[in-house]
């Protein structure tokens, strides 16, 4: 396990931690891609900067990732919630079976890929690309938490918290919204082959 207390640890090389805590107030940057364990469970109540695309186990804090364009991979193998702020034009894509709350949305302009398990929406989500695979579940927990401008591909399952609206829905048969007693308006253009409940 790493404990970054505070200052800044530059991951130039590679960091081989199964756990890093980036505490209040400290930094961790990461040099270039794949600087840390595929694995590691990272605490980010500091402020992590990604100098490349990486990949990382579960994800707790409430501090900001800056991914600085690049793409964070998120493995998540246990229920956990991440209270702070991903920002950057980078994406997210959420891996691992385990459900991954942002429990107050984020600021990140990438695609939001949500390919295994369940991603929780608590907050405002800015981006504008958000796709959903088979088996996969995108889940909000109240009202207008996605983006107006949001191209959603639900090719899972998304459950809506509240009122939502979006500009386009797409996705194959196998996609299922599940709306409730909520409305969603949609914008611009749906080719949507799966169910809306």
């Amino acid at each position: 396990a790493v404990t970054v207390e505070n200052g800044t640890l530059a991951a130039n090389g590679t960091v081989a931690a199964s756990s890093i805590d980036v505490q209040g107030g400290a930094n961790l940057t990461t040099g270039e891609a794949g600087r840390l364990n595929d694995g590691v469970a990272l605490t980010a109540d500091g402020t992590v900067s990604l100098g490349g695309n990486e990949t990382i186990g579960d994800l707790t804090g409430a501090g900001t990732i800056d991914n600085s364009g690049n793409d964070l991979t998120v493995t998540q193998t246990s229920d956990q919630g991440f209270s702070g702020n991903i920002t950057g034009e980078g994406g997210l894509a959420k891996q691992g079976e385990a459900n991954l709350t942002l429990r107050n949305g984020s600021d990140f302009t990438g695609a939001a890929n949500v390919n295994e398990g369940t991603l929780t929406v608590s907050g405002a989500l800015a981006t504008d690309t958000i796709n959903v695979a088979n088996g996969a579940t995108l889940t909000t927990t109240a009202a207008d938490l996605l983006s107006d401008g949001a191209t959603l591909t639900a090719d899972g399952t998304v459950n809506l918290g509240g009122n939502e609206t979006i500009t386009n829905l797409l996705g194959a048969d196998t996609g299922m919204v599940n709306i409730g007693a909520n409305n969603l308006l949609l914008t611009g253009g749906v080719d949507f082959q799966g169910r809306i409940n």
